[in-house]
């Protein structure tokens, strides 16, 4: 309980007490000056009206309490439904998250298969440029342009691999990005 609570409960109660010890008084003052004590029997019936009135103020205070609670469990689950939303997204973000790993060994190991093809193309092209060849009958000659113009299809094809997925990188990354700022959103409200 907090501090200013108890202290609205304290006079709360220390008021119930001194309307009960002060109730037949003010009556005895507001209505029969003159009575004395012996004939204050009767007055001791008006306590019946003063309980129905603190039973009254019980029940509504009880009604009071019920719906209070009644809020505090719908906002519990709301938090909840929140919590779950959230754990939600983080599960969807780790998956995204393993799938952009997975995307970005792809693209090195792509990448890296794209260095060698280049650099075999590049020395096959520089043999046959230089004629180191020449010694070997033409079919070769022919065998080994057909091996190089093999690479630079492999290597058009690992680059056409390379792009798509790097778009589909970027689209991961932007789905990251947007869950982030909801759940930013989502903490900044709580």
């Amino acid at each position: 309980m907090k501090p200013l609570e108890k202290t609205i409960a304290a006079c709360l109660l220390f008021g119930i007490v001194a309307i009960w010890f002060a109730y037949p008084h003010v009556l005895l003052w507001l209505f029969s000056p003159s009575a004395t004590l012996v004939k204050l029997g009767p007055f001791g019936d008006l306590y019946g009206g003063l309980n129905t009135l603190f039973s009254g103020l019980a029940l509504f205070g009880l009604g009071v309490n019920i719906y209070m609670q009644g809020v505090q469990i719908k906002k519990l689950e709301a938090r909840e439904d929140d919590a779950e939303a959230i754990m939600k997204q983080q599960v969807e973000v780790m998956k995204n998250t393993a799938l952009l790993q997975y995307y970005n060994e792809m693209i090195s190991q792509i990448e890296q298969q794209i260095f060698e093809l280049e650099h075999q193309h590049q020395t096959e092209e520089k043999r046959l440029r230089n004629g180191s060849l020449s010694g070997i009958p033409s079919e070769l000659n022919l065998v080994n342009a057909a091996v190089v113009i093999d690479r630079e299809r492999e290597v058009r094809e690992l680059s056409q691999i390379d792009a798509r997925l790097r778009s589909r990188k970027a689209e991961l990354d932007k789905q990251k990005d947007r869950r982030r700022a909801i759940l930013a959103k989502l903490n900044a409200e709580d």
